[in-house]
């Protein structure tokens, strides 16, 4: 057992930077593209601000937002469940921004008919589809679902029921 905690503690500096994590923050939702790059939300040290994060270790192309001031306000969740396989259930949360007039939705969705998983980012500009960066499902961690835990602690992100196709 000592072992197995010694094993897991040398291990987490890697996990760490593997999913663009600095020092302090918690990883929500994180997972690697086809492409070899990660997306990452993370929360900071005592619940200062949300981040995501778009890149390779070593080499982040994209952090929003740029200012941590008020950073859970500028995101916004929704999620909708439907219970079972036998009523085709689903589980659908999303997490979205908007810069520089585009918008980003994070996606973590879950079917109980075939018990399959899919994650990644939408890209929409002026309610135009233009890419779907689709995530690898073995190599998620946490789930989009913590946000509402958030919220329910009182952490000011926005919250609505809009659903993305």
């Amino acid at each position: 057992m000592k072992k197995l905690a010694f094993t897991l503690l040398l291990s987490f500096p890697l996990f760490a930077g593997d999913y663009l994590l600095q020092k302090g923050e918690t990883l929500l939702f994180a997972f690697k593209t086809k492409s070899g790059k990660i997306v990452s939300m993370a929360m900071g040290a005592h619940k200062r601000y949300l981040i995501y994060r778009f890149g390779k270790k070593g080499h982040i192309e994209f952090i929003y937002p740029p200012d941590r001031k008020d950073s859970f306000s500028k995101f916004t969740y929704s999620h909708y469940l439907r219970g079972g396989p036998m009523n085709a259930g689903v589980d659908l949360n999303f997490l979205r921004f908007v810069n520089k007039g585009y918008l980003y939705v994070l996606y973590d969705e879950f079917s109980a008919e075939d018990h399959s998983r899919a994650v990644g980012v939408k890209v929409i500009k002026d309610e135009t589809p233009l890419v779907d960066i689709k995530g690898i499902p073995g190599t998620a961690k946490g789930r989009l679902l913590k946000i509402e835990d958030l919220i329910d602690a009182g952490i000011p992100i926005n919250k609505d029921d809009r659903l993305f196709d």
